[in-house]
């Protein structure tokens, strides 16, 4: 009876030790639908949905394919997953995480603004900053926060939107009426950024490479910057496929140099 009621000991300590969320697999693109990867109306709509530790952490979730429906549901005109992570939580329930595909409208894109915010926007939240990488719904979008690899939950009331175009104004407290209209100007120079390098340090001709998600499954592309946007957040890729020259607007935060 000794043996059986050691090994009976051990597998209870290493069940006790387990950790409560497994990643249990990994895939390309997960639907329950009927779907056409070819089908160029599909854009991508939302990026890491279902990735905060509060979905994990609350799944209830007995399937994989309840998971995926539970995840796809969170953004309005989702189809499909892409860069798939499937999580096995408390040894009982399922969380899918992933890039959120859908159809687009007219205009070929999805843009959704809640309460003033929008994918992409930076904000800051008590003493820290970070960036809005999706929108969830009408009371809470989805962060990064400086130096996180993952997005948390936030209501929009605990976050403020930091306008990255505001700069000091050096000549605002001059008197010299004859000197304001040259100070105005000056002003207007300093507050408008440069946009030769982004927030995060990438610069003009420097040589990147992203996950596309243009394509079905994103791809990795290798490109040149050619411009910046004016709120330093986006860059405009150029590259090359099949010999075909195409350019790209991607997040700078998104980017990994060569």
């Amino acid at each position: 009876m000794k043996p059986l009621k050691f090994i009976f000991f051990g597998l209870l300590l290493m069940t006790s030790c387990a950790p409560d969320v497994i990643l249990v697999g990994k895939v390309n693109m997960i639907s329950n639908r009927n779907i056409n990867p070819g089908d160029e109306s599909y854009v991508f709509i939302s990026a890491y949905q279902g990735a905060s530790k509060q979905d994990i952490k609350k799944t209830r979730h007995k399937s994989i394919e309840d998971a995926v429906d539970g995840t796809v549901r969170q953004v309005p005109g989702g189809e499909f997953l892409t860069n798939v992570k499937i999580y096995f939580v408390k040894d009982e329930y399922y969380m899918v995480e992933g890039d959120v595909w859908g159809r687009s409208n007219n205009s070929g894109t999805v843009t959704e603004t809640v309460k003033g915010f929008k994918s992409g926007d930076r904000v800051q939240y008590q003493k820290r900053m970070g960036t809005i990488i999706s929108i969830v719904d009408s009371k809470e979008c989805l962060v990064q926060l400086d130096g996180d690899s993952f997005g948390t939950k936030m209501e929009y009331e605990k976050i403020i939107k930091i306008d990255v175009n505001i700069q000091p104004n050096a000549n605002s407290n001059s008197n010299n009426s004859n000197s304001e209209n040259s100070n105005n100007q000056n002003n207007s120079n300093n507050n408008t950024p440069s946009v030769n390098e982004t927030q995060n340090g990438y610069k003009v001709g420097e040589t990147v490479k992203y996950l596309s998600k243009r394509y079905v499954p994103a791809q990795w592309v290798t490109g040149e910057i050619i411009s910046i946007t004016a709120d330093r957040l986006s860059v405009v890729i150029r590259y090359y496929t099949n010999g075909k020259e195409k350019t790209e607007t991607v997040s700078s935060y998104n980017l990994s140099r060569i």
